[in-house]
């Protein structure tokens, strides 16, 4: 489910989990973040977060934490095998045309934005169609120079011609129709294509999709990157680029009624490894959560071992130390009330090369062309992706 907390793993990943850190709070009032008795989660990653513009990010870290705040059309249901989307902010799964062209969506009503100074009073209004329409409409976009309009990209009826409409030097004009993208009224949404594209539900899934607010965009203007207005079930709290961001959870979603669950059905390996345990139970079931850009292991290693963090990675330096021989947690830690987590998880590595670098880019000149194609192969050889 998409308000686990996440954990990015690496392949047969081992982490460390402090169990009495990981305490879970279904919904109610707003929490006091700075309480002894609020449910937290504090951990820490490389990866730094470059923004919270569902249009304009592109890398892992911070499509993770956009997903906290923004929601979109459809999610991922974790638990089946194999894996397929369900509805999110859409009542149910689209009406498809037997040509496979036209996807109406029928939007949940009750769903607001979380309640931000860019709306009338400060108070979040209720989603609306149109704002897919919209926020589809801000990754195309040329002007917000989105790294998702591969997603959409000679797919949507007329979303080109949009695009090329936004090359002007003038002001974006977000009134342009786009006829594969209408909100019929406020509940319905329309897609049409150009050709089939049964990956469309899986892309709608995605952060470049999820629904924004045009008053926020209007009020922040280009600070909008740094002042994220979603639907989400957290809110951002601080934001210290590069160092720490903290995220608490949205009390609309108590304040309109709004009730999410966890999944109740999942494999017999599911269930085995624990999985099911908190089937039906409300979500989100963390108040808090922060996390730190540490680049070195030892220190996020240090922080875990004196309570500082939640979680933590084994780093290689500490690997004897920490697991035994049979490759289990050594007994003073879990006396300590530590967890072992480990998982195997599918991961892709690739190198990328400028391929207009005169040294290891293609060439005209047939020698030297293989020469740095030697090269390239060479680089690939020498990283340890281990």
């Amino acid at each position: 489910m998409r308000f686990w907390f996440p954990i990015r793993r690496l392949p047969k990943a081992t982490w460390l989990a402090a169990l009495g850190s990981l305490l879970f709070l279904g919904c109610g009032v707003e929490p006091d973040i700075n309480s002894t008795s609020s449910k937290s989660v504090i951990y820490s990653q490389t990866s730094r977060i470059r923004g919270l513009d569902p249009a304009s990010a592109g890398e892992v870290s911070s499509s993770m934490a956009i997903a906290r705040i923004y929601e979109g059309l459809l999610e991922y249901d974790y638990l089946t095998r194999p894996y397929k989307v369900k509805p999110l902010l859409a009542e149910s799964m689209p009406e498809v045309s037997a040509d496979g062209l036209v996807y109406t969506f029928k939007i949940r009503k009750g769903i607001y934005f979380q309640d931000d100074r860019c709306f009338p009073d400060g108070k979040g209004r209720e989603l609306v169609a149109a704002d897919f329409v919209y926020s589809i409409k801000r990754v195309a976009d040329v002007k917000n120079v989105s790294s998702g309009f591969w997603a959409f990209n000679k797919r949507i009826k007329g979303i080109n011609a949009f695009q090329e409409a936004s090359k002007s030097d003038e002001p974006t004009d977000y009134s342009i129709v786009v006829e594969g993208l209408q909100a019929l009224d406020d509940r319905t949404l329309q897609i049409k294509l150009t050709d089939p594209y049964p990956q469309l539900l899986y892309i709608l899934a995605m952060h470049y999709s999820f629904a924004v607010p045009h008053e926020a965009v209007e009020f922040y203007g280009r600070d909008f990157v740094n002042h994220p207005v979603g639907t989400g079930p957290y809110r951002l709290v601080e934001w210290k680029r590069n160092s720490r961001i903290e995220f608490a959870r949205n009390p609309k979603w108590a304040e309109t009624g709004r009730v999410e669950t966890y999944p109740t059905e999942g494999t017999p390996d599911q269930e085995a490894a624990g999985l099911l345990r908190d089937a039906g139970k409300t979500l989100p079931f963390i108040d808090r959560v922060v996390q730190y850009v540490i680049d070195d292991a030892t220190t996020p290693w240090m922080m875990f071992l004196s309570g500082q963090l939640s979680l933590s990675a084994i780093s290689r330096d500490n690997w004897d130390a920490v697991i035994t021989g049979d490759k289990k947690l050594n007994d003073s830690l879990e006396k300590r009330g530590v967890d072992l987590i480990s998982s195997p998880t599918l991961d892709i590595y690739y190198i990328g090369f400028n391929w207009d670098d005169p040294v290891v880019g293609s060439s005209a000149d047939p020698e030297q062309d293989r020469r740095n194609r030697k090269l390239r192969q060479a680089l690939s050889c020498a990283y340890d992706f281990g």
